[in-house]
């Protein structure tokens, strides 16, 4: 029996504060969607189908979800030929087979995507190969970009896909002689190692943990997932000397920061993920603990926290706590999601220049028109947070790399 986890509850004031919030920015990206020129969810107009799909659902009135499929319907014509060819585009090529897979495990809605899905399959079961021969196993550009895209799948196409990745990915690793492995990024081809969740170790164990619980080649994946939490609390560090327990890259000074896309947090989640599927009891706590200290990092000298967004932001922190919360039902989490989600309220900036976007400005990225409305920095993926903040079964952990 499924069983609903205990929140601590949200007051008045700050729900209507969100309610409010939520509805404008329904409005804003309706009006404004010409903004978005990708056909992705993370930086695209997918990201707004995810928005509306989840508001229709929210606000229980279905043409929301008209509105979605609007965003789809956009987001289709943008796909032609040239587009696909052009490598460029692949992660965005990507997301519209995830959405379209994850759209209908939520029954958002009825859309043959067979013909869509035929081809999206051929092309990353060839870009999975293209990528790691060349050594890239990175998540925005390489061969893990195909294994999220096929953890999004199922059946025999997953699992011959995905065990193809796992075994290309076991020739990449490279031993510390000290019973850990690492990867070498190909990122910016100079072969740093990252360990975070957005391009480094965490990825890869986060990846391998969901291929274990799929039944894919699960020896494999154990070993490499030993290998890699071993790499990486070989490089765990004095977090009152160096203010984060984990580099970023390794063998760089790093000031440390809470979020998403880099920092401690990404790591911890995956050596959590790691104890979860390896059945090590010690290997959990150990993360438990290390996770329960960011929560003390208040201040933004600690956590480096400067705008709402899910990648680097407000919104990314608040929705790891969140999950962090239903993997271990430790209190701390639920109330440190809680501080964050109602934290995003503050990062609206009264004197923005873009007042069209509500006053939320992401501290990276401002280069690009599409930054403050998309689904990972923007207003999208602050909306869709907020009602998930409210809503708690309003969960999108597979679009942000929470599998």
């Amino acid at each position: 029996m499924l069983t609903v986890k205990q929140h601590t509850p949200i007051s008045t004031q700050s729900q209507s504060e969100k309610l409010l919030l939520i509805d404008q920015i329904a409005d804003v990206l309706q009006n404004e969607r010409e903004i978005l020129s990708n056909f992705g969810y993370t930086k695209g107009l997918l990201g707004s189908a995810v928005f509306f799909y989840n508001y229709a659902k929210f606000k229980d009135e279905p043409v929301f979800a008209q509105i979605a499929e609007s965003f789809i319907e956009d987001s289709l014509t943008r796909l032609n030929s040239n587009m696909i060819k052009n490598e460029k585009l692949g992660k965005d090529f990507a997301e519209l087979g995830m959405f379209l897979e994850y759209a209908q495990t939520q029954d958002w809605c009825e859309f043959d995507n067979s013909e869509i899905i035929g081809y999206t399959d051929s092309y990353f079961a060839a870009f999975a190969n293209n990528r790691l021969s060349r050594g890239d196993f990175d998540p925005y550009t390489g061969g893990l970009l195909s294994g999220h895209y096929f953890l999004h799948r199922s059946g025999e196409v997953q699992r011959i896909n995905i065990s193809v990745i796992i075994k290309q990915l076991e020739k990449l690793a490279v031993s510390d002689n000290n019973n850990g492995l690492y990867w070498k990024s190909k990122l910016f081809d100079d072969d740093r190692i990252y360990l975070g969740l957005s391009h480094g170790l965490a990825a890869i164990i986060v990846f391998l943990c969901s291929a274990i619980e799929k039944d894919i080649e699960i020896d494999t994946c154990q070993k490499l997932i030993v290998g890699a939490v071993n790499y990486i609390q070989s490089h765990q560090q004095s977090v009152e000397l160096k203010g984060c327990f984990f580099p970023d890259i390794v063998g760089e000074a790093d000031k440390g920061r809470l979020g998403l896309c880099y920092g401690d947090m990404g790591v911890i989640y995956a050596l959590y993920r790691a104890g979860m599927v390896l059945k090590d009891e010690v290997q959990k706590k150990h993360a438990e603990a290390l996770m329960i200290q960011t929560t003390t990092r208040k201040t933004v000298e600690a956590n480096g926290i400067r705008d709402a967004g899910i990648l680097y932001g407000a919104s990314g922190v608040a929705l790891i706590y969140d999950k962090m919360y239903r993997l271990t039902d430790n209190s701390i989490f639920d109330d440190s999601a809680n501080e964050w989600y109602n934290s995003i309220i503050n990062y609206q900036k009264k004197t923005s220049k873009h007042q069209s976007n509500l006053g939320f400005e992401g501290f990276f990225n401002q280069h690009f028109a599409h930054t403050n409305y998309s689904f990972m920095e923007g207003i999208a993926g602050i909306g869709t947070t907020l009602m998930q903040s409210i809503d708690r079964s309003a969960i999108f952990d597979k679009l942000i790399w929470l599998y």
